[in-house]
């Protein structure tokens, strides 16, 4: 492991993903207070999620050609301008702006994703993704609690410590990463990439979980809360709401953090990162039956749990094995490219399963996210090379 490019791009994740975890719980409530009817919440979420869409392609070929370093830093100062415009908003259109702006420098996970694999030999690239998913998990797990302390002050407050923390960001990325991290020239054209992703069993069966993953994700994600405040209630008999919630996003992100920070590298090394992505598609498949039919708070939680164990599986081993297959100039591309359907997944979803849940279908919800990851598993069957 080459601890001395690692270690600063991990604490670049960890600023950027804190920073943005700061921003969403609060976004829907800040914009509602200027104005925005729900359905415009909506329309604001999705324009983030379509600029990554755009961009985050755009970024890494970009990154592949001239430079990680270069890229990296447009891509957060679009983002720190996203955050410092939000905060000093004062129409609803002025929110749309700046979501925009933000979605077009979300891309910069993408690319520290490149550097993490440029900067890690391909024995050790599993456990480098593992180490990213944990810090991600722990930004995902403290970020939401920070905001809501900071919102307490004034709702402006956590929006513009947000944009501190992407100004440091900025800082970090000048100061830690050496300039030559790397520079690749112009590589292949992208249309032979692109062909590539396509044509060759590799890549194609790694995008192909992504995309079943994806999308399974942001079904659950996204409706969480409404099956919990719909089946629910506490010892007081209320429904569950927003400090249930957190607290399982929480203990999400723990699971996250223990299986990719601690036991990912010994999982990977004894049972190799296609058996453990196969795992991690089984049990999602399982944690998704079990949110769709328990009727029982206890069992629910433990679904989710199972759930979390694999998530924290997938990810990791299959942004692996997609770097592992492609020439050093096509990760950026490839990494972006993924980011582009995770995004896609994000904007079509959730629309969808809001309208399975307003009719109550939640086991039809859990049999069509289980059934996505049974594809994710299928698609991961079939034994390739590791070098395209």
């Amino acid at each position: 492991m080459n601890w001395k490019s690692l270690t600063p791009l991990l604490l670049i994740v960890f600023v950027d993903i804190l920073g943005m975890m700061m921003i969403i719980p609060l976004l829907p409530f800040f914009a509602i207070k200027l104005g925005a009817s729900v359905f415009e919440t909506g329309v604001i979420t999705a324009s983030y999620a379509a600029m990554q869409i755009i961009f985050s392609p755009v970024l890494g070929r970009l990154s592949d050609r001239f430079g990680r370093k270069t890229l990296l830093l447009l891509s957060q100062f679009f983002l720190a301008s996203g955050f410092f415009f939000l905060a000093s908003a004062q129409t609803v259109g002025f929110v749309f702006f700046a979501r925009i702006l933000s979605g077009i420098g979300a891309g910069n996970l993408s690319l520290v994703q490149a550097m993490i694999s440029d900067s890690t030999a391909d024995e050790n690239r599993t456990k480098a993704f593992g180490l990213f998913g944990a810090v991600f998990g722990l930004a995902l797990t403290i970020g939401p609690a920070i905001s809501g302390a900071l919102a307490k002050i004034n709702w402006s407050v956590p929006i513009y410590s947000s944009f501190a923390l992407s100004c440091v960001s900025i800082l970090l990325t000048t100061v830690l990463l050496p300039k030559g991290l790397p520079s690749k020239g112009k590589g292949p054209a992208l249309g032979s990439v692109v062909k590539k992703f396509i044509l060759q069993p590799r890549p194609r069966q790694c995008f192909l979980q992504f995309i079943f993953f994806f999308c399974s994700f942001a079904f659950l994600i996204s409706g969480l809360g409404l099956i919990m405040e719909m089946r629910f209630t506490n010892s007081h008999g209320e429904k569950y709401g927003p400090s249930e919630i957190g607290y399982l996003f929480g203990a999400l992100g723990v699971i996250g953090i223990v299986i990719q920070g601690f036991m990912l590298p010994k999982l990977e090394k004894r049972f190799g990162d296609k058996n453990l992505s196969s795992t991690g598609f089984i049990l999602t498949l399982l944690g998704y039956v079990g949110v769709g039919l328990s009727q029982n708070v206890f069992i629910f939680f433990v679904a989710c749990g199972v759930f979390g164990i694999g998530n924290s599986l997938i990810r990791p081993t299959v942004t692996s094995r997609l770097t592992k297959s492609l020439h050093k100039s096509e990760e950026g591309l490839a990494l972006g490219f993924s980011n582009s359907l995770q995004s896609l997944a994000q904007v079509l979803c959730p629309p969808l399963g809001a309208y399975f849940i307003q009719q109550q279908w939640i086991p039809q919800l859990g049999l069509l996210m289980a059934g996505l990851s049974l594809l994710g598993y299928f698609a991961g069957v079939k034994q390739y090379d590791s070098v395209a």
